[in-house]
């Protein structure tokens, strides 16, 4: 449930509360804080929504054999975790942990990134959030 709350208040904060700092009008506006902005909303949210659209494409395009190219990417991902891990002397004792920290990133928070996001654009989750104190919500919309 909490990284529901943390995915969800991507679209809530950066989304909602600082978009009018990408306006070079604003007076608010700052070329360092609007690249920010723009990062966190471009690799934190447009990617993740964008990839099951990709997954698709991807099926329509090669067929079965999509499976087969994730599954490398994946098998790469946690190569190069690996090669992280030699270059940055992590004790050998954690290797075995390196592919379930990919395997996880990958098939398990990814998904739940997307329910996350998903439902906070389309649901606007946050305005139920008891997590939020009641004086704060009705900035959210």
């Amino acid at each position: 449930m909490q990284r529901l709350r943390w995915d969800a208040g991507l679209i809530t904060i950066w989304c909602r509360k600082y978009i009018g700092s990408l306006s070079p009008l604003s007076p608010d506006f700052r070329l360092i804080e609007a690249l920010v902005i723009l990062d966190v909303m471009w690799f934190s949210i447009a990617l993740p929504i964008i990839f099951p659209i990709y997954c698709v494409w991807l099926w329509s395009q090669i067929g079965e054999f999509a499976f087969t190219l994730l599954a490398a990417i994946l098998i790469g991902l946690v190569a190069l975790d690996v090669l992280v891990c030699v270059l940055a002397r992590v004790p050998l004792r954690l290797f075995p942990f390196v592919p379930l920290y990919t395997v996880m990133q990958n098939l398990v928070l990814r998904p739940l990134r997307i329910a996350a996001l998903m439902g906070e654009l389309i649901f606007v989750y946050s305005r139920r959030n008891d997590h939020i104190p009641e004086q704060q919500r009705w900035r959210l919309s």
